[in-house]
């Protein structure tokens, strides 16, 4: 899900994680672990898309959330790893590899 955010992040490129995999593997490294996370923004995100497309509007930096909403989402997202982590999709995918000894 490709939005404005990604550009104004100056994102390259979205990763799968098979995508991710072959990358740390031709770099030489050992993956050790890939998995998906923010599952619950995949559809906040798809309609985000769909809004830009629909409206030409461009994206603005998002602003720092206040502590204890930070916090809270903090919380969320933790909780969301811990049930939904395995989940075959997320709007991030996370690689945790080794380089060689």
């Amino acid at each position: 899900c490709w939005t404005s955010l990604d550009n104004l992040n100056h994102h390259v490129k979205r990763y799968t994680r098979g995508e991710l995999q072959r990358l740390v593997r031709s770099a030489g490294m050992t993956t050790i672990e890939t998995r998906y996370l923010f599952q619950s923004l995949v559809l906040p995100k798809l309609m985000l898309r769909a809004v830009e497309a629909l409206t030409s509007r461009d994206g603005r930096l998002p602003r720092v959330p206040p502590p204890t909403l930070n916090r809270a989402l903090e919380a969320w997202f933790r909780s969301e790893y811990a049930l939904a982590g395995s989940l075959p999709f997320g709007s991030s995918v996370l690689a945790i590899a080794s380089a060689p000894e």
